[in-house]
């Protein structure tokens, strides 16, 4: 798989969120969310956010990242 010069400047995540994006799987935004708040890393970049919210999901996905977070805690 080659990457554009943008593309290789992301970060894994971001990459994640665009391939969700490019593949219109909401359900895997909200899966990594959560699993970024699980593991206690930080909430999505700038740029993977306004993906997120072009896709209509950033409610969820900030939902889904504090449940993460508390589910850590427990």
């Amino acid at each position: 798989m080659t990457y554009t010069k943008f593309e290789s400047s992301l970060d894994a995540t971001d990459r994640k969120v665009k391939r969700c994006r490019d593949d219109n799987d909401g359900d895997g935004i909200i899966n990594l969310a959560w699993r970024l708040g699980y593991k206690g890393e930080r909430f999505f970049s700038p740029y993977a956010q306004d993906l997120i919210s072009e896709m209509g999901l950033y409610s969820l996905a900030e939902s889904s990242f504090r449940d993460g977070m508390s589910d850590l805690n427990y």
